[in-house]
């Protein structure tokens, strides 16, 4: 009796046994499951994530590589501009002379010849024959090479916006194809499906519509529903170090703290005209920047012929040692330099006409080219001086202050020639007196010497004020070529991001069907509850409130997510500059941008779990197209705002022939972008749209 009711407590022992095994057999296979699709779906976020940042910092370097060929180009047209002024300058010494009064002057009165003129332009003769010979070979340049060049450079332009189109299309084919790559379908497990929901194809949209055209996110949308989700606790992301305030959290993720700033900026001068009816042009401050950075660039990277054309014919300058004299307790001491002899100065810069009104509807300034070369005949005679005075104190004892301490110039002389040449795309972008170029002594006012060398020394004061006499500053059209198709367009990096090295943040939403996970309570896993009906799935997106049963969250990630109850994730990455030298601030001109994951911004996290809706911050983007419209959406405003305008002000710049034979090439390249590849792209995204 007891022997049997042993052996039933035993069989009851060894049944619980059993069914504690089994249902922790269960659970770590369930766990294994769900941590290895888990695993999976994260790993092909970061993955597609990653290669979008990738597609898009070999873009930027791409940039990088042709806004430094524009700046090779416009350094090339300098020199012609250059060699023309500087030519000009010596052919023209005998109307200079022979119309300056003091050089009229008999040598041997009353013989009315020789004149100082004619000996001078004796003692010039050899620069004046140079002058004509530069000038028989640099203005037939001039003629064409500028158009030449600007061809070109708009040509570069023209492939950037291009380049940046086939870009977002790349983008889109690229992680549906990272994303089908990380499926594992096996006899097992035959239906292993991730797919990208709406909610990842709005990702990208919303990271183009920010990097190339933010004027078309609404800032207060977002601010407004950020505010209110952080207020009532909502969705957290990202690192330790991610902002906390709205202010912070929404100027993080846009850029800046008074809305979006659009991380590329496009230069072409269309954009910012003026429109019909409108007062003022639009909003041009980052365009601006962006043409200040490539001509500082530009004038930066002038050889010493372009930024300093020097050169003294006379004897060596003469200098005494320093001569101290003792006045008590005051000491001065000086010394003197002396350089006499004909002065030939001269520069060329890329700059813009400082007085251009905006009555004719340009929105930024146009640059050109400038040149000036000046010839005088006289000396610079240089103090140096310094007076200090030494007291003594009782306590402290002797204490010595320096009252002067720098160089007193004596610079005079007369004018031998002078000549300027620029080369503008119109009249207006044309300077045309001599204080818009700068005047003499400048330098010692405080202020800088301007942009051509020592063309404003006080040598050339007279030189300068006789060339008013001359009209040499620009009111003469001889003196102003208007073959340039004008400054080039290309992107520019956005100063917010200049200063923090990053991209605007890439992102991507990835699902899986949870009866796509093999687990106990799956048709592909055991299907335990499969006669019961009973949905036991358990896992949603931490962030999300659709497992609460809300009706409008439920909708959401019926939408966005393509179904309320699946396995979810979101991943990030940037791109950042990586410029090897140290302390090299982060530029469209300098190709060293490279692609990293970072963690989900807040305000990503937000979208992600509905407490942001996207539907209000692209006001053009109609999101219930679905996927195939949110990806026509991108690439056609892509399209109408970068490559067509792009190609618009190439083709209506080029004059005829070279525009029969330009039409056909640029037509080419523009169709396989904007019309093969789109197509092929819509194709692909057709057959995979889940």
């Amino acid at each position: 009796m007891k022997r049997s009711a042993q052996k039933g407590q035993a069989m009851v022992f060894g049944l619980l046994f059993f069914g504690v095994a089994l249902v922790a057999m269960l659970l770590v296979y369930n766990h294994g499951i769900l941590s290895r699709d888990r695993v999976q779906l994260e790993n092909a976020a970061d993955a597609a994530v990653y290669s979008q940042a990738k597609l898009f910092a070999r873009n930027q370097n791409f940039i990088a590589y042709t806004n430094r060929a524009m700046v090779a180009n416009e350094l090339s047209v300098g020199q012609m501009v250059a060699m023309l002024s500087w030519s000009k300058r010596y052919k023209t010494i005998p109307s200079w002379v022979d119309s300056f009064p003091a050089y009229q002057i008999p040598i041997v009165p009353p013989s009315p010849r020789p004149t100082l003129a004619d000996v001078l332009k004796l003692a010039y003769l050899p620069y004046i024959i140079l002058g004509y010979g530069v000038e028989a070979v640099s203005k037939p340049l001039v003629g064409f090479y500028p158009t030449t060049v600007s061809y070109f450079n708009m040509a570069l332009s023209m492939f950037q916006k291009a380049f940046a189109v086939a870009t977002v299309e790349s983008q889109i084919e690229g992680m549906i194809e990272v994303v089908e790559a990380h499926q594992n379908p096996s006899n097992a497990d035959p239906d292993d499906d991730l797919y990208i929901p709406l909610l990842g194809y709005y990702f990208l949209t919303q990271n183009a519509a920010l990097t190339y055209f933010g004027d078309t996110f609404s800032y207060e949308n977002l601010y407004s529903q950020a505010s209110s989700a952080m207020n009532s606790g909502g969705a957290a992301g990202g690192g330790a170090a991610e902002p906390s305030t709205t202010d912070e959290v929404v100027g993080s993720f846009l850029g800046g703290l008074n809305g979006p700033e659009t991380m590329l900026v496009d230069t072409n001068p269309d954009r910012y005209k003026k429109k019909a009816g409108a007062a003022d042009p639009p909003p041009n401050d980052d365009a601006k920047e962006a043409y200040k950075h490539f001509a500082a660039i530009v004038n930066d990277n002038r050889n010493d012929w372009l930024a300093d054309r020097h050169f003294n014919l006379g004897p060596p300058a003469i200098s005494s040692p320093e001569i101290p004299i003792f006045l008590g307790p005051l000491t001065i001491k000086f010394s003197l330099t002396l350089e006499v002899g004909s002065f030939n100065d001269g520069g060329t810069a890329y700059r813009y006409n400082p007085l251009r009104t905006s009555s004719t509807g340009d929105g930024i300034e146009r640059y050109g080219w400038t040149s000036i070369d000046m010839t005088s005949l006289g000396f610079k005679l240089d103090i140096d001086l310094s007076v200090e005075l030494c007291l003594w104190f009782p306590v402290v004892g002797t204490e010595c202050f320096t009252i002067i301490d720098g160089t007193i110039p004596i610079h005079m002389g007369l004018p031998i020639s002078g000549a300027t040449e620029q080369l503008v795309a119109e009249d207006l972008d044309a300077m045309r007196a001599g204080p818009q170029w700068g005047f003499p002594g400048m330098q010692y006012l405080d202020m800088a010497p301007g942009m051509y060398g020592e063309t404003f020394d006080l040598v050339h004061a007279v030189t300068y004020l006789w060339g008013n006499v001359r009209n040499i500053y620009g009111s003469i059209p001889a003196d102003v070529a208007k073959n340039y198709a004008g400054p080039p367009s290309f992107f520019g990096l956005n100063d917010s991001f200049a200063d923090s090295g990053t991209s605007h943040e890439f992102s991507i939403a990835v699902a899986k069907k949870l009866s796509d996970v093999p687990t106990t309570d799956s048709p592909d896993g055991l299907n335990l509850n499969g006669s019961s009906g009973t949905n036991l799935h358990r896992f949603q997106l931490d962030t999300t409130s659709a497992s609460e049963g809300d009706a409008v969250a439920t909708a959401y990630a019926t939408v966005m997510w393509q179904e309320p109850d699946a396995l979810m994730t979101v991943s990030s990455a940037e791109t950042y500059f990586a410029s090897p030298r140290d302390g090299e601030v982060a530029s469209q001109f300098s190709p060293f941008w490279d692609a990293r994951l970072r963690e989900p911004s807040k305000i990503t996290m937000m979208i992600a779990s509905g407490d942001v809706d996207p539907f209000t911050l692209l006001s053009e983007l109609n999101l219930s197209g679905g996927i195939m419209g949110v990806a026509e959406y991108v690439v056609d405003t892509a399209i109408g705002a970068l490559a067509d305008p792009a190609k618009e002000r190439l083709l209506k710049t080029i004059k005829p022939p070279v525009k029969m034979f330009a039409e056909e090439v640029v037509d080419e390249v523009m169709d396989e972008v904007t019309g093969t590849a789109k197509d092929a792209l819509m194709g692909e995204l057709e057959s995979y749209v889940p």
